[in-house]
């Protein structure tokens, strides 16, 4: 039952509470431009604390800002190994409430008994490949290792969960209820385990979470947290949206009541407890009309968004008398909501209104220490033609390489136009040395510089710092869609072939492979590269086709109708799944059962009037054929 006051009590809320009601435009509302609905901490951070953040890949966004503020973020240690990327990333996200208390819990564990992660420890959180390798189906990442990889990512993973039972505050995500149950190891997973592990599917069945579910695990991993000291915790709900949906709703619907339960466990935990806060990001994102809030999957928000959340956090929850001087980060001080919000407009590519808030700051801006802010102002000042202010910008930008942003790339584009261009390859330089032997920054370097430069010059750089040893698969797709650009299809079909050797799993450099070959008019050797592609993606009926058309070109017709009626089959409401296979049966002479698929095609798509003159003439062939027979 809900709370039941008084209706005296509930009148004086109303009077004190400055924010009851509901404003439209004909007077000041906290909606248009943007919506930050008021915050009433009931506790306050103290400057450095140490915070854990846990839940969703949303909370790798606050602990990013949290860190630049100038708190202790045990997330923002963890240590992957050289070969790693940039951030915690998807090894640590948990997006429902389940899997947040199972990984604490699984860590409480390990720390109450031992302190040592031991193989019996980890091998409930493993499926086996036949070759021996395993995937951590706790993680978010999608790749398999070696069992010792995993083991010794684990005890990483397990040095960095213990951290929160001694943290000071604990910022937690809600993200999603869409889950996996796990009968062998009886634990939920929280990403779909289908394409991992296709053998050991009969163990999983998949799940939507409801409010007491999620309301109990919160719970269970509040009182987990608590039992090694009282701490102090902000809750939100991720905006971020679901990828796909396993239930039967629209992805739209499925979204809405996944944020609509978390949100109203987040509002009951907070009620019932003292020392737990709710944070309205969820409110800011998803009421703020404004195209900068959103990334362009528009499933993600803009960096510079949570940015100003957090801020506003920061604001409400940390004393500003007890601030030091320096928060440690530079994305911090008096004027970093102004900043953070030009760099978005600017990200969004809303050069009118960035031109109006750049013009609007109440701060000389090349005082600023945001690099990124820097950035984007040399990028626009570039696009006005204004040479002297974009050169002081982009030198701004480039003075300093605190922590990695891979925008700050763009920098060395606005030193290029005004004509410094050893000063542009030097920065180039420094931003490279800066991630040498981590592989995932050094990509995103050149993703990011491949805007500005020639494709032979991006393709030089690649070779500079992806020397042997540092082999990475999407390096090599890189290169090839450089080779590509520059006419050299040879060389892109060795690049996919190494993608494919580096990272055998992923089906998208066999596609790649195989539609260049097509191209190059090698179909014969495309065949291989799309069974690979269909083997690995079995529900894919897209691949299903593109292997069957191939097989149709080179002759092999019986494998080809095989796989036309397979990717029909997967697609039983496509009908130029059922028109191809269709055409591949009437083309072997199964006249009855093309005529079958026809007319499924045809009222998928009563449009397609090519298929009414085929089925006049099959019905016709078939009707023949029945006549002769009864004659015979």
């Amino acid at each position: 039952m809900g709370e039941r006051i008084a209706a005296e009590v509930a009148r004086q809320r109303n009077i004190t509470n400055k924010a009851y009601r509901w404003l439209g435009r004909d007077e000041p509302n906290r909606l248009e431009p943007e919506c930050w609905p008021v915050m009433k901490p009931s506790f306050k951070l103290r400057p450095g604390a140490k915070i854990f953040t846990i839940g969703s890949c949303f909370a790798r966004n606050i602990e990013s800002h949290l860190a630049d503020q100038g708190f202790d973020i045990p997330m923002k240690r963890f240590d992957f190994g050289s070969r790693s990327g940039a951030d915690a990333g998807g090894y640590m996200n948990k997006y429902t409430p389940a899997a947040i208390y199972q990984e604490l819990r699984w860590a409480y564990d390990i720390m109450t008994r031992d302190g040592v992660v031991r193989e019996e420890d980890v091998k409930p959180l493993f499926v086996e490949r036949e070759d021996g390798h395993v995937y951590d189906l706790h993680t978010h990442s999608q790749k398999s290792e070696t069992f010792e990889t995993a083991l010794e990512r684990r005890q990483g993973i397990y040095q960095t969960f213990k951290e929160a039972f001694s943290s000071e505050a604990v910022v937690i995500t809600l993200g999603m209820v869409e889950t996996w149950w796990d009968e062998q190891s009886q634990l939920y997973v929280h990403t779909m385990p289908y394409l991992l592990t296709r053998n050991a599917m009969p163990r999983f069945r998949f799940e939507r979470m409801n409010f007491m579910d999620c309301y109990q695990y919160l719970n269970k991993t509040l009182d987990l947290l608590d039992s090694t000291g009282r701490k102090n915790y902000l809750i939100t709900t991720s905006p971020v949206a679901l990828a796909r949906t396993f239930s039967e709703d629209d992805i739209l619907i499925a979204n809405t009541y996944s944020k609509s339960v978390l949100r109203a466990v987040a509002g009951q935990v907070v009620e019932e407890r003292d020392n737990v806060d709710y944070f309205p990001s969820f409110e800011s994102v998803m009421l703020t009309k404004q195209g900068y809030v959103w990334e362009d999957d528009l499933a993600h928000v803009s960096y510079n968004f949570v940015g100003r959340i957090m801020q506003r956090v920061s604001q409400f929850y940390v004393d500003a008398s007890a601030q030091p001087a320096q928060a440690g980060g530079d994305v911090t001080g008096p004027h970093a909501d102004a900043e953070l919000l030009f760099t978005g407009v600017m990200q969004y590519g809303d050069l009118p209104k960035a031109g109006e808030i750049f013009q609007s700051l109440k701060f000389d801006p090349l005082t600023s220490k945001n690099v990124l802010f820097h950035t984007q102002a040399a990028r626009l000042l570039m696009k006005q033609d204004k040479r002297e202010g974009a050169l002081a910008h982009a030198r701004k930008a480039v003075t300093t390489l605190s922590t990695f942003k891979r925008e700050q790339v763009l920098a060395g584009e606005v030193l290029r136009w005004a004509g410094a261009l050893d000063e542009s390859n030097d920065f180039l330089t420094r931003m490279f040395d800066s991630v040498a032997d981590t592989p995932e920054p050094l990509l995103q370097i050149l993703r990011v510089a491949r805007q500005y430069l020639a494709p032979q010059e991006t393709l030089d750089w690649s070779k500079r710092y992806f020397k042997a040893g540092l082999a990475y698969a999407a390096t090599e797709i890189l290169n090839a869609d450089l080779q590509l650009e520059l006419g050299l299809k040879s060389e892109a079909v060795e690049s996919f072939r190494k993608a494919i050797a580096l990272d055998p799993e992923n089906h998208q450099p066999y596609v790649r492979l195989g539609n260049l070959l097509i191209d190059m008019q090698r179909p014969a050797e495309a065949v291989e590269p799309f069974q690979k592609a269909a083997g690995l993606d079995p529900a894919n009926f897209q691949l299903r086709r593109r292997l069957a058309f191939v097989l149709m070109e080179t002759g092999r017709i019986k494998e080809a109708v095989t796989q036309f009626g397979e990717a029909a089959r997967l697609a039983p409401d496509d009908a130029k799944a059922h028109a191809s296979y269709a055409r591949a049966l009437r083309k072997v002479g199964e006249s009855e059962k093309a005529l079958g698929e026809f007319k499924i095609a045809q009222r998928l798509d009563p449009n397609d009037a090519s298929i009414d003159n085929i089925i006049a003439q099959l019905e016709k062939q078939v009707g023949d054929g029945a006549s002769m027979a009864a004659a015979r």
